[in-house]
């Protein structure tokens, strides 16, 4: 059985707040290599991925990076 949506929101939620800030290729290093994590947590979900993509995007875009 998969997971409920709300855990996925909530963890990209968490990965969010905790990357945000990211500027250098180091922190974007963390960041792709804790949102492998996340989607083998959530099993390949592919809602999971498509969600952890798009907030990976936006961090980039902000930040100038990725």
């Amino acid at each position: 059985m998969k997971e409920p949506k709300k855990q996925i929101y909530s963890d990209v939620w968490f990965f969010y707040k905790k990357h945000i800030n990211a500027t250098s290729d180091e922190e974007w290093n963390i960041l792709v290599a804790e949102s492998k994590e996340l989607i083998e947590k959530h099993q390949n979900d592919p809602f999971a991925k498509d969600l952890l993509y798009a907030v990976q995007n936006e961090i980039g875009r902000k930040n100038n990076i990725g």
